[in-house]
C-alpha cells in the first residue's frame, strides 16, 4: 500500500511541474527560447544559398532534411547540399529589410544569380548605398538587399581585412642583401610570377636572369635576378612592428606575405591574411620596405 501512495504522490508532483512550466522557456535556455524559427524552405523555391566560401548565388531547392537544401543553381552549375544556415529566401517586393548603414548583407549588384557581400553605407528611402569589399559603390533597391545572421557577416568582414592586407603587402618588395650575387647552384627564394615566391635553386644565370629549379617539383623557369633572393640565415636584420615581411610557410615551398605584430630578440610575432599568428625566427622571414 505505502509503494502505491507514493507512486500516486509522484505522479501528481509530475503532473504539478509540467503546468509550471508550460507555456514558457526553462531556466538556463534563455538563448533557445529567443531563437527566431527556421524558415521553412520547399522544394521548387528560389532562394540564396552559399556556393564556396562568401560566394552565394540564386538556385532552385531540390531537397530539404533537418541541417541541409539540395540547390539546383540557377547558373546551370551541378546542385549541391548547403546547410540550412546559409540558405536564405529570396526578399519581397515591397518589404524593406531591417538593416542600417554600417551594416553586412548580400545585394543582388548585377544582373546574373550572383549575390554579393557588401556594407551599407547609407540609406534613402528604399535605395540603399552598398560597398564591396574591392571598395566599389553601387546604389541597389530594398527588394536587392538580404540581412543575413552574424557568422556569415564575420565571414565577409574577415574577406575584406584580407582584401586590404594583401593589396598593401603586394605594394612592398624584398629587401636584397647589399653585394648579393645570386650564381649557379645556390639555395634561393625567387619570384614565380607577380607577388608569387618560391623556394628553389638556381641552374644556370644568363644575363640578367637566373633559371631556377622550384622545389615543388615544377618546371624550372627564368626569374629576374632583382627577384632572385638569398635563403635568410640567422643572423639577418630584424624587422620592426607593422613592417612586412615573407614568411616561411608550415608546410610546401610557397611564402607568404605577413605583417609584424611584435619583435622579441631573434624572432617576431606575425599575423597572415587571414588573421591567424604564428611565431618566426631570423631565418624564417624576409623584410619588404
Amino acid at each position: 500500500m505505502s509503494k502505491i501512495i507514493s507512486v500516486l504522490l509522484l505522479s501528481v508532483l509530475m503532473v504539478g511541474c509540467g503546468s509550471l512550466n508550460s507555456g514558457q522557456a526553462p531556466q538556463g535556455n534563455t538563448a533557445a527560447a529567443e531563437t527566431k524559427p527556421a524558415v521553412k524552405f520547399n522544394v521548387g523555391d528560389t532562394v540564396v544559398a552559399k556556393w564556396a566560401q562568401t560566394s552565394f548565388y540564386e538556385g532552385k531547392v531540390e531537397n530539404v532534411t533537418d541541417a541541409k537544401v539540395k540547390v539546383k543553381w540557377l547558373d546551370g552549375s551541378s546542385p549541391t547540399e548547403v546547410d540550412i544556415s546559409d540558405v536564405f529566401t529570396l526578399p519581397k517586393a515591397g518589404v524593406k529589410p531591417d538593416a542600417k548603414a554600417g551594416d553586412i548583407v548580400l545585394a543582388k549588384t548585377g544582373t546574373g544569380s550572383y549575390w554579393n557581400g557588401v556594407e551599407i553605407s547609407s540609406v534613402d528611402g528604399d535605395v540603399y548605398s552598398v560597398k564591396s569589399d574591392s571598395g566599389q559603390t553601387t546604389n541597389v533597391a530594398a527588394e536587392k538587399i538580404i540581412t543575413i545572421p552574424a557568422a556569415v557577416a564575420a565571414n565577409f568582414k574577415q574577406k575584406a581585412s584580407a582584401n586590404d592586407f594583401t593589396k598593401e603587402a603586394h605594394e612592398k618588395k624584398p629587401v636584397i642583401p647589399a653585394g648579393f650575387k645570386a650564381k649557379e647552384g645556390d639555395q634561393v627564394l625567387a619570384q614565380w610570377s607577380k607577388n608569387s615566391w618560391w623556394q628553389g635553386k638556381v641552374q644556370k644565370i644568363s644575363g640578367t636572369k637566373a633559371t631556377v629549379a622550384w622545389e615543388d617539383g615544377s618546371k624550372p623557369s627564368e626569374a629576374e635576378l632583382q627577384s632572385v633572393l638569398p635563403m635568410p640565415g640567422k643572423d639577418g636584420p630584424m624587422p620592426k612592428e607593422n613592417q612586412f615581411v615573407l614568411a616561411k610557410p608550415e608546410s610546401g615551398t610557397k611564402w607568404v606575405y605577413a605583417r609584424v605584430s611584435a619583435v622579441t630578440g631573434n624572432k617576431i610575432e606575425v599575423k597572415l591574411a587571414d588573421g591567424k599568428s604564428r611565431s618566426l625566427a631570423a631565418n624564417e622571414f624576409v623584410i619588404l620596405n
